[in-house]
């Protein structure tokens, strides 16, 4: 699925509460967390903080493996729930 959400479209408190709502998806097992997915991985975008991960958990959320993806997000998770982590999601 190509998105239409460019790189840096989100501020970085945005990119915190999607990450939320992808985390609350996900424990769901609603099938919007791979929207919520797509929009993540276009807003923080290839130089950013967690990327390699939040791509590998949409790539496993397009065959509905909602514990798979779980286990990607879990790794990245720090960096969107700390505020004053979430305003460096874009690396040098």
């Amino acid at each position: 699925m190509a998105s239409d959400t460019a790189a840096g479209d989100f501020s970085a408190g945005q990119l915190q509460v999607m990450f939320k709502e992808l985390m609350q998806a996900v424990a769901d097992s609603n099938p919007d967390a791979t929207d919520i997915a797509e929009k993540l991985v276009a807003g923080v975008g290839a130089d950013g903080a967690g990327y390699a991960q939040l791509l590998a958990a949409h790539v496993t959320l397009d065959g509905y493996d909602f514990e798979g993806a779980h286990e990607h997000l879990q790794g990245i998770a720090e960096v969107f729930e700390k505020a004053r982590v979430t305003h460096r999601l874009k690396e040098p």
